[in-house]
C-alpha cells in the first residue's frame, strides 16, 4: 500500500491521522474541526483505503488473504498508518518543532544519570527541591516514628 500510494493519498491519510488524534480529549481544545470537514476527511480516507486494497493493491491482498486470513487487511491497513505517522513526523517542520523539546530538558541531569547507569550504579531521582516550581511549597513531614 506504501509503494502504490501517491503523494497526494499520503497527503490525505495524514490529514486524517490528524484529525483523528485531534480528537482526543486531551488535546481536542488545541484543534477545531468542524464535524463536516472530519467527516469528509474519514470518507476520504475509507475510499482511499478501498482503492488502496481492493485496485491498486488487488493481488497482493488476494494473496495475504488467501494465505494469512482477513487478518491481513487489519495489518496492511496497520503498517500503512504506521508509515504515514512516520511521514508526518518526518516531516522538517514537524520535527524541527518537535526538536524544540530539548530546549527543556537538562542536558546535565541526563548525562549524571547516563554515567551511574553505565557504571552499574543505581541513578538517585533527582527530587524537584522546596519552593522551585516543579517541587512543593513546603517540605513533607517524615511519619512519626512509633516507640516503645
Amino acid at each position: 500500500m506504501v509503494r502504490t500510494s501517491t503523494p497526494a493519498d499520503r497527503a490525505e491519510f495524514v490529514k486524517f491521522l490528524f484529525s483523528a488524534m485531534a480528537q482526543h480529549p486531551d488535546v481536542s481544545s488545541m484543534a477545531n474541526i468542524p464535524p463536516r470537514q472530519m467527516e469528509a476527511t474519514v470518507k476520504a480516507s475509507g475510499a482511499l483505503i478501498q482503492r488502496l486494497l481492493l485496485q491498486s493493491c488487488r493481488s497482493e491482498t488476494q494473496q495475504a488473504i488467501h494465505y494469512e486470513g482477513m487478518e491481513a487487511v487489519f495489518y496492511s491497513y496497520q503498517f500503512y498508518g504506521q508509515a504515514m505517522a512516520a511521514e508526518l513526523f518526518g516531516n522538517p517542520i514537524v520535527a524541527a518543532k518537535m526538536k524544540d523539546l530539548n530546549n527543556y530538558l537538562d542536558a546535565d541531569k541526563f548525562k549524571a544519570f547516563a554515567e551511574q547507569a553505565a557504571a552499574g550504579q543505581t541513578p538517585r531521582a533527582v527530587a524537584p527541591r522546596v519552593g522551585s516550581p516543579d517541587g512543593p511549597a513546603v517540605a513533607p513531614q517524615r511519619p512519626a516514628a512509633n516507640g516503645p
